[in-house]
């Protein structure tokens, strides 16, 4: 079986839900709340790729730009993950690859809980306080170090 669909079935196992890959080789999970995760498999990159988004980012607000920058450098707010902007769609995303022929599936089951948890936090971050308010340094970005 390959390695993405290892992971697949492991992460299955570990949420109690199951979860397979469509023709396009992603697979969407999603909250009651909207919170939406999607795990693509690449074979031939041999990756899987986590993205969650994490909220609007205005046009012309530089400060939370700056303050997403600022988590993202040396990943300082983020885990190891990065923080990016989808263009098309002037959100804020966190995204996170890994080789799952490198990990095993409880390796990969792990870095999906890690994401998911900064993903929350930065998705609730992002939604309390008001991005023209937030400082460079707030309190909340102490939290969010790793």
């Amino acid at each position: 079986m390959p390695a993405d669909l290892k992971f697949l079935d492991a992460l299955s196992e570990s949420l109690g839900v199951s979860l397979a890959f469509c023709e396009d080789l992603t697979c969407c999970l999603s909250t009651p709340e909207g919170f939406e995760i999607q795990i693509e498999s690449a074979p031939e990159q041999d990756a899987i790729v986590f993205t969650a988004a994490l909220g609007p980012v205005p046009a012309g607000d530089e400060r939370l730009l700056r303050h997403l920058l600022a988590a993202n450098f040396l990943f300082q707010g983020t885990r190891g993950e990065s923080v990016g902007l989808e263009e098309s769609t002037d959100r804020a995303m966190l995204c996170r690859q890994f080789s799952p022929s490198r990990l095993s599936p409880a390796e990969g089951v792990e870095l999906f809980r890690q994401f998911a948890n900064t993903a929350t936090r930065w998705r609730q971050h992002l939604a309390e306080v008001p991005a023209s308010a937030a400082p460079p340094h707030s309190p909340a970005e102490a939290l969010l170090r790793a």
